[in-house]
C-alpha cells in the first residue's frame, strides 16, 4: 500500500514535469532565445522527486526504480545542460526535441507499468474477494442443509393438499380487498 503512494507521488510528478516541459516548450525557449538567461529552468525544471527520501524508495520494486531513475536522469541531464549551454538557440532547439521524445518515451514507459500494477493489484483484490463470498456462500449453504437435514419429514397426505388443483371458477373470484 504504501508502495502505491509512493509510485503515485512520483507518477504525478512525472506528469507535472512532462507537462511543464512539453507543453510550455514555446515560452520557455523564447525567454532563452531572447534573453539568453537561465534563471526561468530553475521553475520548469522542479521536482518533488529529490525530496523523496530513500528508505522510501527502497519500498518500490526494482522494476519500477529502474525506470524513475532512468526519466530523472534524463531530466537532470537536459537541465545542466540548459544552465551550461553555450550552443545557439537551433542547436538547443534540436537538442531539446531529442531528449523531449526519450523522456516522453520513458514517462510512457513508466505510466503503462504502474497502470498494469493498478489492474493486476485490483483483480487480486477481486480474487480475494470473491474467494471471501465464496466462503460466506459456502457457509450459507452447508448452513441451509443443516437445517433441511434437521427439519421433520412431512406425510405424503399434507403434501397432497398443499398442491391440490385449484379450479378455474376460484380463479375467477375477485381477491379480497387489500386492508392496512
Amino acid at each position: 500500500m504504501l508502495e502505491k503512494n509512493i509510485l503515485g507521488v512520483i507518477k504525478d510528478d512525472m506528469n507535472e514535469l512532462v507537462h511543464r516541459l512539453n507543453f510550455h516548450q514555446e515560452g520557455y525557449m523564447r525567454v532563452f532565445s531572447l534573453e539568453r538567461t537561465r534563471k526561468h529552468f530553475d521553475e520548469i525544471f522542479y521536482s518533488r522527486y529529490n525530496t523523496i527520501s530513500g528508505s522510501d524508495l527502497a519500498l518500490i520494486d526494482n522494476e519500477h526504480l529502474q525506470i524513475i531513475s532512468k526519466f530523472y536522469h534524463e531530466v537532470l541531464d537536459l537541465f545542466l545542460y540548459f544552465k551550461m549551454t553555450e550552443d545557439m538557440p537551433s542547436a538547443v532547439t534540436n537538442k531539446l526535441s531529442t531528449s523531449l521524445k526519450l523522456i516522453n518515451d520513458i514517462h510512457t514507459e513508466f505510466v503503462d507499468k504502474v497502470i498494469k500494477m493498478d489492474l493486476l493489484g485490483s483483480s487480486e483484490d477481486e480474487d480475494a474477494d470473491s474467494e471471501k463470498e465464496s466462503e460466506s456462500v459456502d457457509d450459507v449453504l452447508n448452513i441451509e442443509l443443516e437445517s433441511e437435514e434437521e427439519k421433520p419429514i412431512k406425510d405424503e397426505d399434507e403434501e397432497e393438499e398443499l398442491t391440490a388443483a385449484i379450479s378455474i371458477d376460484e380463479l375467477e373470484e375477485d381477491p379480497p380487498p387489500f386492508v392496512k
